[in-house]
């Protein structure tokens, strides 16, 4: 017998945030931030501050412009996503950066670098940017990138008509602010992404936990809707599936120790490991768990492509109980989804066992029901049953043919061999009479040695059929029978007559007892009511 282990599985299951997707506020910011830029750009090159002294200088503005144009589209294409309440995401971050990065140049090279603040700060964007989007490290990628890029631009074009040191200088003292402001503004960036980034995974966490609560009230109020304990373990079976686990089974263990499965459901095509397996081992209230790199159940594991599997009892009642087994097929399963098979087990439990209180009201109920309609020595219908099942079919207005039996000799049996020998003599007739029974009759006790038939006029449709039916009661009565040890022999006198419409419940069977009087006078068999004949001739006509 192996012994399953309680683990605490890692979730490693949690989601991957991609801090693009989860910045909005940012990327909208940076959106106005990218206009701006663009709008610098465009109005010094339309105001003419540009001087255009050579043709590297032009073809340089010329590509800044277009720069720009391309910018302002990014802007509003961002702003239409935001107005339409649509994700704002690229799929491409770094050509953003890249664009960010050509505006912050481009606004370095149409103005004034040396008198204007906002020369000075045009490069802080894109690196903020970065910081944000990304992390540090890419952010120190741009600055690295952009101050190259920069003091390329002043030493090598004729945007700068200063002397080459003088043009260094300056561009080494821009790239300078721009570490000094951007670097802190960076570190506190990449800080406050790691806690939005960790506020993303502790909101996607708890998103999963409440979509679990939801599954698992929906499966409880599923189970509550079932109408039996088997279809309410198949709900089980099913919900666990629902709540994430790949396959899942119900396993009932039987008082003399045999187990049958019940309720299997899965994700797709699927082999259950042996009905043994975690089976004897669940208990309620806990999880009991087998993992795949068990040294001692990994090969059984691996053998069915599972990763763990999983058991809670749902009830127990002595040496039976009922175990709900649920398995993982391409990883462990996490620590929520143990919580969630814990509390759905809990729902199992206590709808299972209302189902089977309910099983034992119903069969109660049922045992009742069928001693107050039957009779208590041969089990068919009693008086009463009889008569209201009689009343029904009146009231359909339901062509209704009526055997009254009367038991020859049944008195001598009692007086001679007792009227223990006489009850057992009026079972024997019960049987006999559900041996010859019909589809849609009703065979029933009177009273005494009173027996009684009702059939629908659809089996039998002409006297002569009727007839051959009470010689088939009469031939059965009269066979012979073995009571209290000793042998014994009865007759039968019949009536026969059926319903026509002036007749209610007590009319018809005065009329085939009337029948039956007439019939016991002839020295039995069966008589058929003078009446029925033309009422037999009626219905059959009606009929067709």
């Amino acid at each position: 017998m192996f012994e399953p282990r309680r683990l605490d599985v890692a979730d490693n299951s949690g989601p991957s945030v991609e801090s693009i997707s989860t910045n909005e506020s940012a990327l909208i910011a940076f959106a106005f931030t990218r206009a701006v830029l663009s709008l610098i750009i465009v109005g010094s090159v339309l105001s003419g501050s540009v001087e255009r002294t050579n043709s590297d200088v032009v073809l340089i503005t010329a590509a800044f412009f277009l720069v720009a144009a391309v910018g302002l589209f990014s802007t509003a294409r961002t702003l239409l996503h935001k107005y339409k309440k649509r994700l704002i995401y690229t799929h491409r971050p770094w050509a953003v950066i890249l664009l960010d990065s050509a505006l912050a140049i481009g606004v370095m090279a149409v103005i004034d670098a040396e008198t204007s603040p906002l020369a000075w700060i045009a490069l802080i964007a894109p690196v903020l940017e970065t910081a944000v989007l990304f992390s540090m490290a890419p952010a120190a990628l741009v600055w690295v990138g952009l101050s190259l890029a920069f003091l390329a631009l002043r030493l090598s074009t004729g945007f700068s008509e200063e002397p080459a040191a003088e043009t260094l200088t300056l561009a080494i003292q821009q790239v300078l602010a721009v570490l000094l402001v951007s670097g802190p503004a960076a570190l506190l960036s990449d800080s406050t992404q790691q806690r939005l980034e960790d506020l993303a995974d502790s909101r996607r966490s708890a998103d999963q936990v409440a979509d679990r609560l939801r599954r698992i009230a929906q499966a409880a109020s599923d189970m509550s809707q079932e109408n039996s304990v088997e279809s309410v373990l198949a709900s089980a079976s099913h919900s666990a599936v629902t709540i994430g686990f790949d396959h899942a089974d119900v396993v009932l263990r039987h008082a003399d120790g045999t187990l049958t499965s019940h309720g299997s459901h899965s994700t797709g095509p699927f082999r259950l490991p042996p009905i043994e397996i975690l089976t004897r081992e669940a208990v309620i209230g806990s999880v009991v768990t087998i993992a795949a790199d068990d040294a001692e159940h990994g090969q059984l594991l691996h053998a069915h492509d599972l990763s763990s599997g999983h058991a809670v009892q749902i009830s127990s009642d002595g040496d039976s109980s009922v175990v709900l087994r649920v398995w993982s097929k391409r990883r462990r399963s996490s620590e929520q989804e143990l919580r969630a098979l814990t509390l759905l087990a809990g729902h199992a439990r206590e709808i299972h066992h209302a189902a089977e209180l309910l099983a034992e009201a119903k069969a109660h109920s049922d045992q009742l029901l069928y001693e107050v309609r039957h009779d208590g020595l041969t089990g068919l219908a009693n008086r009463a049953y009889v008569l209201s099942s009689l009343e029904e079919r009146i009231s359909a207005k339901a062509n209704t043919a009526l055997f009254f039996i009367d038991l020859d000799g049944f008195k001598e049996i009692n007086d001679t061999l007792g009227h223990r020998a006489g009850d057992a003599a009026l079972v024997h007739v019960a049987e006999r009479l559900r041996s010859i029974d019909r589809p849609d009759t009703l065979a029933g006790r009177m009273g005494g040695d009173e027996f009684i038939i009702i059939l629908p006029l659809t089996v039998f449709d002409t006297i002569e059929g009727l007839e051959k039916f009470g010689a088939a009661i009469d031939d059965a009565i009269s066979e012979p029978m073995t009571v209290d040890g000793k042998s014994a022999q009865l007759g039968s006198s019949i009536g026969l007559a059926v319903l026509t419409d002036d007749l209610d419940a007590d009319q018809l069977i005065s009329l085939a007892d009337h029948a039956m009087y007439e019939a016991k006078r002839a020295g039995g068999g069966l008589h058929v009511s003078s009446t029925s004949v033309g009422a037999l001739a009626e219905a059959t006509r009606r009929a067709s």
